[in-house]
């Protein structure tokens, strides 16, 4: 395309790319556990804890319910819950359950063990959680593609299905680090590159418009993933100059990396400390150009 100001000719030069992958880390809108016994009318929507605990007695019981706004969510390609927790019994592996809610009428505020809803789908997922803390992730595709498609509103519950009496504790929404995420993967479409930032060939907006594959010239290794405080890139082939760095989230928001926060270890690999750049838990983007060499973007989970 040409045009200009004042009879000065300007060039631009649009680059499509057939596919994108649109990334969206979703928190809950609402989370709680509720409890059995005489705890049944407690509600404990404020906890910054998620209990659950299997029990052939329904006083030790403890399930959580966690509900998502699917709102602007469509042609799903994967769909992740992540929650962060760890078995604080023992150090046993505990085998968790995971089931899709068919009611969402439930409110974080007043839920508990005897007005919770019970009308279950089957099992959608289910998952090891060991004593080490980290994130655990349940795979919920088919079930987020069915509520996208319908009300758009997503619950599910977490129970210890086989009753071992071993409790496990995950981080809650109110939580303030490391709290559950729902990260899910889209695409399908075409959009065009301009100067290496993503714009739609639809003119709709470049929220969450990402390369889905790019040239990966320069073979670079990101770990590790997810990532903490410490980003660390291993350049496969070298490089010759320090290469530039940029990091932004899947609505295009842009997060500067100064030079400052890179160390270099050898002609190889570098460190990047990313601690100061105060990233929310979700997914992100890393943008990386060496002179003479292309671009190449990685995705990456922050914690």
């Amino acid at each position: 395309a040409a045009g200009g100001i004042a009879g000065i000719s300007k060039s631009i030069v649009f680059t499509v790319i057939n596919n994108y992958v649109n990334v969206v880390s979703l928190s809950p809108v609402a989370d709680a556990f509720v409890r059995g016994g005489t705890t049944a009318n407690t509600n404990y929507g404020n906890d910054p804890f998620l209990n659950v605990l299997g029990s052939s007695s329904a006083t030790d019981t403890r399930y959580v319910y966690l509900k998502f706004d699917l709102e602007g969510i469509g042609n799903v390609t994967s769909a992740t819950l992540r929650l962060y927790g760890k078995n604080i019994t023992n150090t046993s592996r505990v085998s968790l359950s995971l089931y899709g809610v068919n009611s969402d009428s439930w409110n974080e505020g007043t839920i508990n063990y005897n007005n919770a809803p019970n009308s279950l789908t089957g099992l959608l997922s289910a998952i090891a959680v060991t004593n080490t803390a980290k994130y655990n992730e349940f795979d919920i595709l088919n079930f987020v593609k069915s509520q996208a498609s319908g009300d758009k509103i997503l619950t599910v519950m977490v129970k210890d299905s086989k009753n071992t009496g071993l409790n496990v504790v995950f981080n809650s929404r109110e939580n303030v680090q490391n709290k559950p995420q729902l990260i899910i993967n889209s695409g399908g479409q075409s959009f065009a590159l301009l100067n290496n930032s993503p714009i739609s060939v639809m003119e709709k907006s470049t929220k969450n418009l990402v390369p889905a594959s790019v040239n990966n010239s320069l073979k670079v290794k990101l770990y590790p993933n997810p990532v903490h405080k410490i980003l660390k890139l291993e350049f496969l082939q070298g490089f010759t100059s320090p290469p530039d760095l940029q990091i932004f989230d899947p609505s295009g928001k842009i997060y500067a990396i100064a030079k400052s926060l890179i160390k270099a270890g050898n002609s190889k690999s570098i460190e990047v400390n990313i601690s100061t750049l105060l990233l929310k838990p979700g997914a992100y983007f890393l943008k990386i150009s060496c002179a003479a060499k292309q671009l190449q973007v990685i995705k990456f989970l922050a914690e």
